[in-house]
Formats: C-alpha cells, sequence, structure tokens
C-alpha cells in the first residue's frame, strides 16, 4: 500500500522539480497572474510558503514521533493540503497539455479507488458493528 501511494508522490515530486527548474530559467519572461505557467510574484511567494508548511510540519511529526511512543497519523493532516496541492502542479507539469484532462480523471479515479480499498481492507474489518451482526444476525 505505501509503494500504491509513494510511487505517484515521487512522480509529481519529480514533476515539481522540473517545474521549479523552469520557472528559474524563466524568471525573465512575462509574467500572467493566475497563471501557474508564468506565476506572478506573490504566487510564487505563495508556493514557497506550501514548500515550507509542508517540510516543516513534517519535520515537526518527525521530531514529535522520536520523542512519543504514541505519534499518529493526524498529526500529518495539517501538511497534507499544501503537499497535495504542490504534487499536483508538478503533476500538471509532466503531463502534456492535451492529456491533462485524462490525467485528472486518473487521479480521482485512483484516490476513489484507494480510499475503497482502504476502507474495505482497513476499517469494515474491525468496525464493532460487524462483530454485532455476527453474533445476533448471523448466527
Amino acid at each position: 500500500l505505501l509503494w500504491v501511494i509513494g510511487i505517484p508522490c515521487l512522480i509529481a515530486f519529480f514533476g515539481l522539480i522540473v517545474y521549479v527548474v523552469r520557472l528559474v530559467r524563466r524568471r525573465k519572461d512575462a509574467r500572467v497572474a493566475g497563471s501557474i505557467a508564468a506565476p506572478v510574484e506573490w504566487q510564487i511567494w505563495a508556493m514557497v510558503g506550501l514548500f515550507a508548511t509542508a517540510l516543516l510540519g513534517y519535520a515537526a511529526v518527525i521530531q514529535f514521533g522520536l520523542n512519543f511512543a504514541l505519534t499518529q497519523a493526524r498529526y500529518f493532516f495539517p501538511m497534507i493540503a499544501p503537499a497535495a496541492v504542490l504534487l499536483m502542479v508538478g503533476l500538471r507539469e509532466i503531463v502534456p497539455a492535451r492529456g491533462r484532462g485524462y490525467a485528472q480523471v486518473g487521479v480521482v479515479a485512483g484516490l476513489v479507488a484507494l480510499n475503497i480499498y482502504i476502507f474495505a481492507a482497513y476499517v469494515i474489518p474491525y468496525w464493532y458493528a460487524i462483530d454485532t451482526l455476527r453474533k445476533y444476525v448471523w448466527n
């Protein structure tokens, strides 16, 4: 399961690196407000802020996890949204323009499938109502 999550994240992170390299190379080009291909200065600073939020949040969870044995996944949630936005910018960068609509459908379908799998494999088997149904209804 971690590989299924990690490999697409690594691909999108690679795309984010490509995006940053292209922005640095085209820093003298004209900027367009609202454009992800040629963002204005405040948009660049916003993306830097998103990256800093994700990085500092992850580092804080790592530090907290080393000092406290009961670290839970819920502490990762505040950094997931900024990381997801940046990863989608990276994915947009490596997907050709004519395939971006299909990539959007693929991302949403993949996330729905992942949620269904996690729910079926890790939530339903441990749901207390299933034991109650087994005890009183199915026996």
